[in-house]
């Protein structure tokens, strides 16, 4: 395991874990907004225990699926878990 390994690993199972301990509050459910929380936590939590186990090396991940990874846990962070203020992030940054 190389460090890019580690940090890759580190930076894709805490954006998973900050998506499974949101807390909606008292904000309206949305199903939408829930299933792609689903499958982020599903996707960035694969990754990192695929990296973790050994199955999988940052060979083998182009750069650009690296740096997309990042810039994704950012965000997750950024907006504190909340995947309807992170799609409304990307919806005014894009027009």
């Amino acid at each position: 395991m190389t460090i890019q390994d580690i940090l890759l690993c580190i930076i894709s199972l805490a954006s998973c874990f900050r998506l499974l301990f949101y807390r909606r509050g008292s904000s309206p459910f949305k199903a939408g907004y829930s299933f792609l929380a689903y499958l982020l936590i599903v996707i960035n939590g694969a990754i990192g225990l695929a990296i973790l186990t050994g199955l999988l090396n940052c060979i083998y991940i182009p750069n650009t699926l690296i740096a997309i990874m990042i810039i994704n846990a950012i965000a997750i962070f950024y907006c504190h878990g909340n995947v309807a203020h992170l799609v409304n992030i990307f919806r005014r940054t894009s027009v």
